[in-house]
């Protein structure tokens, strides 16, 4: 078992990764769809964020999240095999679907914000890691100490 303080270094160490993953999505999907004729993506949602901005860190998330998930409960928090039942399962999952949409709305706030303040490519950039930085550190302790808890005894106290 490990201590929650190499839990929490090692959670920090994935969440670079993580961060990493998304801002590549995002770039990637950036540049699939400058290289698509669709006017509709360059259409401004709201205050210089455009819809081709939104699909981006809707789909960058999505990625980030499925990576992040698989990590966190087989290497950081070391649950697999320990929950018993399926309602167990869907217990933890829904706690850490629910942190991940609070921290995530977060994410997207900082990323906003920095996107309608600065208008620029690398303040968007700046706006993830902050934001993904503040979120990820706050959802490590809600999954430590609810989502992924009840799997492990004898845990020590996030």
């Amino acid at each position: 078992m490990k201590s929650v303080k190499s839990q929490y270094i090692i959670y920090i160490a994935f969440a670079v990764i993580s961060i990493i993953i998304n801002t590549s999505t995002q770039i990637i999907v950036q540049t699939v769809y400058n290289h698509i004729d669709c006017l509709m993506l360059d259409r401004e949602f709201f205050h210089n964020v455009t819809f081709g901005f939104m699909l981006k860190i809707l789909i960058a998330t999505g990625v980030a999240f499925i990576f992040k998930y698989i990590i966190d409960k087989a290497i950081v928090f070391e649950v697999n095999g320990v929950l018993d039942s399926k309602r167990m399962k869907l217990r933890q999952f829904g706690f850490y679907l629910l942190f991940s949409f609070v921290t995530t709305i977060i994410f997207w706030g900082i990323v906003l914000v920095f996107k309608m303040i600065f208008a620029d490519q690398w303040a968007e950039l700046v706006g993830t890691v902050v934001g993904l930085s503040i979120g990820y550190t706050i959802k490590f302790f809600l999954d430590c100490k609810i989502a992924f808890k009840p799997a492990i005894e004898n845990k020590e106290e996030c």
